[in-house]
């Protein structure tokens, strides 16, 4: 803004210095035909007329050559006359020598100024679009080569136009070959990626509320119908594969309800509360049909497959079916309440639908009605065709409804909120997406009805959405940790609870086999301490019977080393069973504990496929949410890019307006030096007081420029761009 500022004050006192001399108009009386004169008459004359071009009058020039008009008011770059004289063209004219860079100039700023006869004359101004959109009759209804069209890395993914609430969006297109839906917003036109559901680019629509969309055939271009309403109406068409607007027809005094191009793309069709259908040449620019049939606003319009019928609907159930190059009427027919859209089956085939709930089917070479059907109780709202051949409808029932190419239900999709506004299918029909009058934005899937997504109108700029994207992110990695540890709780637990009651069980059987066999060695032990304890009795009953007898002395001797022997076998055999029925009392004890671990088994058994449900789902929404990051990160950059982009041509844009300034300041210092000197040079005859104002308005000329001059190379210095 205090570039704009400061370009106005520069350009203001160039134009209060420019008033002081004489006018800055170039016309071809004064300027051009000079030129013609000295440089171009001697084969592009009244006599001579090389490529038949006679530029030795005005009307001659304007006519041009055998080839057409050489000339484009306002527009340079489209003059043929202007860019074989630059030798920007060829033929260069003249052939050999070019004109001086201050004449070419001269004629660039004639064209540029509306090529004035004198500095009395009314400026021409070209209105003839500067692109070519018709294409080949041959691709008509065929897949485009190459790969499909997508606004890749021409469109802001930025919003312009950001509100507190929503608005509705009763405007809904989408491509037929590309993964691409256009829905209209305040000011602006957004375009969403069908595929993965993010915002794929941004058109900007200042000239109020799009009332109306629809792609090409070719997918390749979008036409806008809207405006402010009791104010302005035009349909305008962006390219969206280079992010440009290339077209704008109409200048309506109320916004345009409905609007199509032509599938040849010869042609623009739109309507609005005027009543008036109009259609336009792509090629002129021009209205070529202003139709006055309809009874009340005109709310839809569109062309058939091969372009020779354009089909109209009013707000009063008026239809009718015109001719596109004649614009003869070919059909009429009526609804009970509003138009509200059309879809053509075939070629002469036309399907429409309208708020008195009804969908009607016409063949317009036979000129009858086919077929009528209910679609939805209170009115329909919006009618679209999927590439299957399949219809959908938005209706006052909360419904949209997929209807097959007869007009057999197929299934209903809820919106959950308002009443719909639009729901159109997807490109590859795999899709139903639809807005309410909430400003809410439904996608369902169209082979279950079930709602996937919803989309916003109203979107944040990227660095918003990117941060708040990594704030779920962190989230969700936060969730699937306490998922994953739950799980990981889950599994560990139960591993070390069937761990112990294994060693129970294992510590039972052990103790119980080693009791077992200590007991038996007892047994044995206790067996072989009484044999000992016989055999000791009587051998030292047999030695005090026969005191003196050696032999039975020994024997007795050795009784008592086997009796000693045996008892101290018993005794080792009991300390060892009474250790192991003490090892066996406490594993009994122990296993006690049994029925709680085997429980705790069950319930964390029970327990673990929720848990690893809930760790899946989290790290599923993980994965999500990182993809979803990723996706606004790439997003961020780009615009960050894209931003960067336009701010760097945004400087210098600025800048070459300043130096513009400044050389209009240059050549007014000449001017008014010129101007002065002039003065000075005052026949000695002419009156002195006149001669006295001549040089002091000159003087005061010279010092209004050169302090214009002064201003602008100093704005100059400040506005050169840092690239």
């Amino acid at each position: 803004m205090k570039r704009n500022v400061k370009t106005i004050a520069i350009t203001t006192m160039l134009l209060a210095a420019a008033t002081l001399t004489a006018a800055d108009k170039v016309t071809f009386e004064d300027d051009i035909l000079p030129i013609f004169r000295n440089k171009c008459l001697n084969c592009h004359n009244q006599e001579k007329m090389r490529a038949d071009l006679d530029l030795s009058t005005y009307e001659a020039t304007m006519l041009g050559s055998g080839n057409g008009p050489v000339l484009a008011g306002g527009d340079p770059d489209e003059s043929l006359l202007y860019k074989v004289v630059a030798h920007l063209e060829k033929p260069t004219m003249p052939p050999k020598d070019k004109l001086p860079d201050s004449e070419i100039e001269l004629i660039k700023k004639w064209v540029a100024g509306g090529l004035l006869l004198n500095a009395g004359s009314k400026a021409v101004m070209s209105d003839k679009p500067k692109v070519d959109l018709a294409i080949d009759p041959d691709a008509l209804g065929k897949r485009p080569d190459g790969p499909p069209p997508m606004p890749n890395d021409v469109l802001a993914l930025d919003p312009y136009v950001r509100t507190d609430r929503t608005s509705v969006s009763t405007a809904m297109a989408v491509s037929p070959w590309s993964p691409l839906i256009a829905i209209g917003g305040q000011r602006q036109v957004l375009l969403y990626n069908t595929d993965t559901l993010q915002i794929a680019g941004i058109i900007p629509y200042p000239a109020g509320y799009p009332h109306s969309l629809e792609f090409s055939g070719n997918g390749k271009l979008l036409i806008i119908g809207g405006g402010r309403g009791a104010n302005a109406g035009h349909s305008t068409v962006w390219d969206i594969t280079k992010g440009e607007q290339v077209l704008q027809v109409g200048d309506d005094l109320d916004a345009v309800l409905a609007s199509d191009i032509s599938p040849d793309q010869r042609f623009i069709a739109h309507g609005g509360p005027d009543r008036f259908l109009r259609i336009f040449s792509t090629e002129t620019g021009e209205l070529v049909h202003k139709i006055k049939k309809h009874t009340d606003w005109v709310t839809a319009v569109r062309f058939s497959p091969d372009g020779k019928y354009v089909a109209s609907g009013d707000r009063n159930g008026g239809l009718h079916v015109w001719e596109t190059e004649p614009g003869g009427r070919a059909y009429s027919a009526a609804h009970g309440n509003r138009v509200v859209g059309f879809e053509w089956a075939s070629t002469n085939v036309v399907v429409s639908a309208s708020m008195d709930g009804s969908a009607k089917m016409f063949n317009i070479d036979q000129a009858s009605q086919l077929k009528s059907w209910s679609v939805h109780s209170g009115g329909a709202m919006s009618l679209s065709r999927a590439v299957t051949g399949n219809f959908v409808t938005a209706g006052r029932n909360r419904r949209a409804t997929l209807w097959d190419a007869n007009g057999n239900k197929v299934r209903d999709f809820v919106f959950p909120g308002d009443l719909p506004a639009q729901a159109v299918p997807s490109h590859d029909a795999k899709l139903v997406i639809g807005s309410d009058w909430n400003g809410d934005v439904f996608v369902w899937n169209a082979a279950d009805a079930k709602l996937i997504r919803r989309l916003t109108l109203n979107p944040a700029p990227m660095a918003e959405k990117f941060a708040d994207a990594a704030k779920v992110l962190a989230k969700k990695q936060a969730a699937a940790k306490v998922a994953a540890d739950a799980l990981a709780a889950n599994l560990n637990g139960t591993k070390a609870a069937q761990a112990k009651v294994a060693a129970m069980d294992k510590a039972v059987a052990d103790t119980t086999a080693a009791k077992a066999a200590a007991d038996k060695a007892l047994a044995a032990a206790n067996a072989g301490l009484k044999t000992a304890t016989d055999a000791f009795a009587a051998a030292d009953k047999a030695a005090k019977a026969d005191a003196e007898n050696a032999d039975k002395k020994k024997a007795t001797e050795s009784a008592k080393a086997a009796l000693d022997k045996a008892l101290a076998a018993q005794k080792a055999a009991t300390t060892k069973s009474t250790v192991a029925n003490k090892a066996a009392t406490d594993a009994a004890t122990a296993a006690k504990g049994k029925p709680a671990l085997t429980k705790q088994i069950t319930d964390w058994t029970a327990a673990a496929p929720a848990a690893r449900t809930k760790s899946t789902t989290a790290n599923n929404e993980l994965a999500a949410a990182q993809k979803e990051a990723k996706s606004l990160e790439i997003g961020k950059v780009y615009s960050d890019w894209y931003n960067a982009r336009k701010s760097i041509g945004d400087k210098k844009a600025a800048h070459a307006e300043v130096e513009a300034a400044a050389k209009a300041a240059t050549e007014a210092v000449a001017s008014a030096k010129t101007a002065l000197e002039d003065a000075k040079k005052t026949d000695l005859n002419a009156v002195k007081t006149q001669r006295a104002e001549a040089i002091k308005a000159a003087q005061a000329n010279l010092a209004a420029a050169e302090k214009a001059l002064a201003a602008a190379k100093a704005e100059v210095a400040k506005e050169q761009p840092k690239i």
